[in-house]
This record gives C-alpha cells, sequence and structure tokens, in this order.
C-alpha cells in the first residue's frame, strides 16, 4: 500500500513556507490520516464540492490583484493570469475545507501563500542560498 513521505524528510515546499503548516500540523497530518482517507477525500471534494465566490472575497481579489499591479517589488511581473490563480487558489482553498462559499479568509490566505512566492526579495534570498 501507498503512504506519505518519511516522517523525517522535508519537502522544499515545507521548508519555504511555513505559512503552509508548521511542524505539529504536518505531523498530526501524517500520523492521522492515511493515503486512501486522503485519496477519498479529494475524490470528494472533487465531485461534490462547488464553492461560490462571496462579493466580499471578489472584492478582496480584485483590490489585492490592483495593489500588486502597482507594487514594482514582486520578482515575476503581475498579469491577468495572477488574477486568475488568486481566483482558483481561493476556489481550491476553501474546497479542501469542503464549504460552500470562499470566505475572505480563504482569499487571504492564498494572497500570503502568492505574495510570499512573488516577493522578490525573497526570491534573491534563495537563489543566494543555493
Amino acid at each position: 500500500p501507498a503512504s506519505f513521505p518519511n516522517k523525517n524528510s522535508k519537502s522544499k515546499y515545507e521548508k519555504s513556507f511555513p505559512i503552509l503548516g508548521g511542524e505539529e500540523d504536518l505531523k498530526i497530518f501524517r500520523d492521522r490520516l492515511s493515503y486512501n482517507f486522503f485519496k477519498v477525500f479529494v475524490q470528494f471534494a472533487k465531485f461534490h464540492v462547488f464553492p461560490v465566490l462571496t462579493e466580499e472575497s471578489i472584492e478582496m481579489i480584485t483590490n489585492s490583484y490592483l495593489n500588486w499591479r502597482v507594487k514594482e517589488n514582486f520578482f515575476f511581473p503581475v498579469t491577468i493570469r495572477k488574477l486568475e490563480t488568486i481566483t482558483r487558489l481561493s476556489v481550491a482553498y476553501s474546497k479542501c475545507h469542503l464549504q460552500e462559499k470562499v470566505f475572505p479568509k480563504d482569499v487571504k490566505f492564498v494572497n500570503q501563500f502568492m505574495k510570499k512566492s512573488m516577493d522578490k526579495e525573497d526570491q534573491n534570498e534563495k537563489s543566494n542560498t543555493n
């Protein structure tokens, strides 16, 4: 049977993005959830959960996109694809929580995630350490 990676190994994403969850969250996840449960959960969410954006979420996505367009300190240019990415990740994050709506807290999480991945200073630090 398939299993999760070694408990002691850390992927580059676990090291780079502490926002995804701390050590304890990962330990709980690995200790309590089986691979088969995870597969069933993903299949259920994929076919039965379809979150809808709320007005507040739409406004928050729009404002963050416009703010990013003005800010020049990103490693990658901010294009319309980033707007689509923010929207899709917000819906996916809500889907993972089996929610019927995309709430502003979901968009806030995605904004933090995207900002961390797009930040030019952070990218420069990573390239200097490699």
